[in-house]
């Protein structure tokens, strides 16, 4: 989903489906249903501009890893969401704050995957490629989780009620 229209339409949990034993999802349901859990949060628009930017940077001869890339990207992410929402002409409503604040985390997440991204300039993370790796995905894992959560207790129920309708 792009950082626009999660201002603009902040995603909201779906209930979980209720199944017998014979109605159990496949394997690969399943999975696309937790992909779609993480993946909702991240802002596409953003994420565009930043591989856009660090493939340019890379193309260069003898280029480093650029950090003010990354926190430029960083602060446009919540921008776009409080833009999205802002263009609906709503007021701006405690949903999209929080909505802008987990786009935030989510590329701040997401980011620390991307091969010379900023943040291959500290030796920490540029040392510790695999274990940083593994970090990011149990982060991107916990992030879904809450994230799912903080939107149940923020958006009001008359909103949750319709979502969930529909």
């Amino acid at each position: 989903m792009s950082a626009w229209q999660i201002g603009s339409r902040p995603p909201t949990p779906k209930p979980p489906e209720r199944r017998t034993r014979e109605q159990t999802a496949g394997s690969r349901q399943g999975t696309q249903q937790f992909v779609n859990t993480l993946t909702k949060w991240i802002p596409g628009d953003a994420l565009a501009v930043y591989v856009t930017g660090v493939t340019a940077l890379h193309a260069q001869p003898q280029s480093r890893p650029s950090v003010p890339l990354l926190v430029v990207v960083a602060v446009v992410a919540p921008l776009l969401v409080i833009g999205g929402a802002w263009a609906t002409g709503k007021p701006l409503g405690t949903p999209t704050w929080v909505s802008a604040g987990l786009a935030l985390v989510a590329f701040g997440i997401w980011s620390l995957t991307v091969p010379f991204s900023g943040w291959q300039r500290w030796s920490l993370i540029s040392g510790n490629q695999e274990g940083v790796a593994i970090g990011a995905a149990v982060a991107a894992l916990l992030f879904g989780l809450f994230a799912e959560g903080l939107v149940l207790r923020v958006t009001p129920a008359a909103k949750r009620a319709t979502a969930e309708g529909a």
